[in-house]
C-alpha cells in the first residue's frame, strides 16, 4: 500500500484530529512545522531539522552531499541543490540548532558531517 493509499484510507475523524492540531492558532507553546523551502525567509530561536537519505523521490538525497563534501571535482547541480536546502534549514536558528540525519552512516560520512556540524551526538537505533 502506499502512501497515498495509506492516506485515503484514513479515517475522516483522523484527518480532522490532525488538521485541527497543526492550524490550532491557540496553542500556547506551539510547535510549527515547515517544509525546507518553506521556511525560507524565517527565523526561530530553536531549530531542529530532520533529514533522510529518502527525500520525495531522490533516494540518498542527503548521503550524496555528505558522501562529497570537500570534494572539489563535485559541483554538479544535485550536489549544489542539497547544500543550498541544508543552507536554508540550519541558518532558520538563532539560538539551537539540532541535525536529525535518519540513516545508516559510513565512516567517510561520519567525518564529513563531523567536519561541517562539530559536536555530534549518535543514537544507536539497533
Amino acid at each position: 500500500m502506499t502512501v497515498i493509499d495509506e492516506f485515503f484510507n484514513l479515517d475522516i475523524s483522523q484527518f480532522i484530529k490532525w488538521y485541527n492540531y497543526i492550524f490550532d492558532d491557540t496553542k500556547q507553546e506551539s510547535i510549527s512545522y515547515y517544509t525546507l523551502h518553506g521556511s525560507k525567509g524565517l527565523e526561530f530561536d530553536n531549530v531542529v531539522v530532520v533529514l533522510q537519505d529518502n527525500f520525495a523521490r531522490k533516494n540518498d538525497y542527503c548521503k550524496y552531499y555528505f558522501e562529497n563534501y570537500g570534494n572539489p571535482d563535485c559541483l554538479d547541480k544535485r550536489f549544489s541543490e542539497v547544500r543550498n536546502l541544508l543552507y536554508v534549514a540550519c541558518s532558520r536558528a538563532k539560538l539551537n540548532l539540532h541535525v536529525i540525519y535518519i540513516c545508516s552512516l559510513q565512516e567517510s560520512i561520519l567525518e564529513n558531517i563531523e567536519s561541517i556540524f562539530d559536536d555530534i551526538k549518535y543514537i544507536n537505533t539497533n
